[in-house]
């Protein structure tokens, strides 16, 4: 939670974590952990729209709380 997140028109950070496992102080993020509400690339003409989404797919080997452990870049979805 805090981390900084792939940037798109402004920057997203993780929202939520786990509640007992930290690493560096901040709870680990896993799949199904959403980002805060942060604005993403859009058609209205080339604009920028509100846009939150949980982590889809984290690590297939690292776990925490039995989710996988969530990465920068992990695909959201």
């Amino acid at each position: 939670m805090g981390d900084a997140d792939i940037t798109h028109c402004t920057t997203p950070f993780r929202a939520m974590g786990s509640s007992n496992v930290f690493i560096n102080g901040r709870p680990a993020s896993r799949q199904g952990d959403y980002n805060t509400v942060h604005l993403l690339p859009c058609s209205c003409p080339p604009c920028c729209c509100p846009h939150s989404a949980p982590i889809a797919v984290g690590s297939r080997s690292v776990f925490v709380n039995y989710r996988m452990a969530g990465r920068l870049g992990d695909p959201i979805a």
